[in-house]
């Protein structure tokens, strides 16, 4: 335990440099404010702040989990087709995916409070705009809008986290409580979608949107503290390019994989997008590689500290377990076993409670456990719900398959994203909180795409063969990808993740090299410089 307890606490910065990366400004007007450290605000007022950041990211997951009971009655009263419907989510999740980095970038570079703000109240206003609009094209060019204003909040919400909390364990408990509002929010906005569709209409959860988000934005303003920001001496640039060229990159990967699952994947729709994704994606890194380090969006280095890489794998899991089982059941219950919207949210219930009482300790377990065999647990619980939902054939085993499948799938799923989140913080500075978010939010929502698609295309697939129609094929057959897919990633880890003795004896034989090379000349006191340093380096090989 102490020993667990005392490597992540070395590799945190110090309550004096954790909170920014700077102390001075450029801005005249900023003469005028007081700049307040957010570590030193009273108590009261930290976890008053991040009750609102986890409020806008349970706003921010429910934005999306509440229309799944409202698709049928906005289907009738815009005319959209079942394969349109899909468009409802995929326009939101590809600008919320494709404006995370920027909105990373911007929070720090400048200041994390005013992206917050402008993203919420985005949010709300647009939100307004869909639930007075009755054309299908414009619902779908505002819940675009919509994804980016929440883009917008999450990466400045977890900069401004960071900067509150600079303590290993406050930092822990403050990224779990924010995490596990997202699975809050998944499950209780189906639970509010159905509610607001069974006694008002579709309309009224995009007011709701709107009655949370603006508050939210406006308490932000009023309370709030200003910021330090860096000096014109000392502000990277902000990759115009880089950050456009990912960003478009992002959007043509959904819209490939959308109309792929949904038209065929051997249309030009699904063809030409992914080919020019692909194009932009190779050409943001190799831009990213020629420009100054410091001046890049997603500068290289990240991709060297430790385990960022089987991280960001790993990060494409959690939500695309929630998507599966939003997308499978619901469909299966309301259609075939009759089932009210109300009825349906009510059977996901053990997931949100469940999600709400592992929260409370999940982000305790790094100091306890190493992070290797805590993401390995969270894993092998959630091969428990790919082998059990494949048989929840009746209406009959919901007790008995799909109520222990949702249980275990959420103790798993949850101490998962937990603790990928804090390790992503974790092995990495605070001066790129919010680029870091970024990665982190847009591996969740990549990772939910490629499951929409995979599982559309299966289960579309299945069911369309005789005999099978208005079977459970095709949803058994989709479950055992999730399964395949834990599986995947259960090896990934096994053997991509290096713990801290692998990295400690990596590191200690690249010292070695380095002295041997500069001749021994090596001030002594470097030499323990690379076990002493928060974080670690990046892994980088002469």
């Amino acid at each position: 335990m102490n020993s667990s307890l005392s490597n992540l606490e070395a590799n945190q910065p110090s309550t004096s440099n954790a909170i920014s990366p700077v102390e001075s400004t450029d801005d005249k007007a900023s003469t005028h404010k007081t700049i307040v450290n957010m570590a030193e605000l009273a108590q009261a007022k930290k976890y008053g702040l991040l009750l609102v950041f986890v409020l806008a990211q349970f706003l921010d997951a429910a934005s999306n989990s509440m229309l799944f009971p409202a698709i049928p009655f906005i289907t009738a009263d815009l005319n959209f087709t079942g394969s349109q419907s899909a468009w409802l989510f995929a326009a939101y999740q590809a600008t919320f995916a494709a404006f995370l980095l920027i909105s990373g970038r911007i929070s720090d570079i400048y200041s994390p409070k005013p992206i917050f703000i402008v993203g919420n109240i985005l949010l709300g206003v647009m939100a307004l705009g869909a639930g007075f609009v009755k054309d299908k094209i414009g619902l779908l060019v505002l819940r675009a809008f919509c994804g980016i204003g929440a883009a917008f909040t999450i990466p400045s919400a977890l900069n401004l986290i960071v900067r509150m909390f600079p303590n290993p364990r406050e930092q822990s408990r403050a990224i779990s409580f924010f995490g596990s509002a997202g699975a809050l929010g998944n499950v209780g906005g189906l639970l509010l979608g159905g509610i607001l569709v069974q006694y008002t209409t579709w309309h009224w959860i995009f007011f709701l949107i709107t009655m949370i988000a603006v508050p939210i934005g406006i308490v932000c303003f009023v309370f709030i503290p200003e910021q330090p920001r860096m000096s014109k001496e000392d502000r990277p640039g902000l990759d115009a390019v880089g950050v456009t060229s990912l960003t478009v990159a992002i959007i043509l990967f959904v819209l490939a994989v959308t109309s792929g699952s949904n038209d065929g994947w051997n249309t030009a729709l699904f063809i030409a997008p992914l080919i020019l994704a692909v194009l932009l994606t190779i050409g943001f890194f190799v831009w990213e590689k020629m420009i100054d380090e410091k001046d890049a969006a997603l500068p290289p280095r990240l991709w060297f500290y430790p385990n960022f890489g089987i991280l960001f794998g790993v990060a494409l899991f959690p939500v695309t377990w929630y998507i599966a089982i939003f997308l499978l059941l619901p469909p299966i219950w309301q259609g075939q076993y009759h089932w009210s919207a109300i009825m349906t949210a009510v059977r996901f219930l053990p997931v949100g409670v469940g999600a709400g009482i592992v929260s409370m300790f999940s982000g305790y377990l790094p100091f306890y456990f190493r992070p290797k065999h805590i993401l390995l647990t969270g894993l092998i619980l959630d091969i428990v719900p790919g082998v059990l939902l494949p048989f929840a054939t009746s209406e009959s085993r919901y007790w008995s398959i799909v109520f222990p499948a949702f249980l275990v799938g959420t103790v798993g799923t949850m101490v998962l994203y937990t603790n990928v989140s804090i390790a992503f913080f974790k092995n990495t500075p605070p001066e790129v909180a919010g680029t870091v978010g970024a990665v982190f939010n847009a591996a969740l929502q990549l990772g939910s795409a490629l499951a929409v698609a995979a599982i559309t295309s299966i289960q579309t697939s299945i069911d369309a063969r005789p005999g099978n129609e208005g079977g459970y094929s095709g949803t058994a057959a989709s479950f055992w990808f999730i399964l395949a897919l834990t599986s995947v990633e259960i090896v990934g880890v096994l053997v991509f993740y290096r713990s801290s003795k692998e990295l400690d004896e990596s590191e200690a034989g690249m010292d070695d090299i380095e002295k041997v090379r500069d001749g021994g000349d090596r001030e002594e006191g470097e030499e323990g410089l690379s076990k002493t340093r928060a974080p670690r380096r990046p892994m980088v090989v002469h």
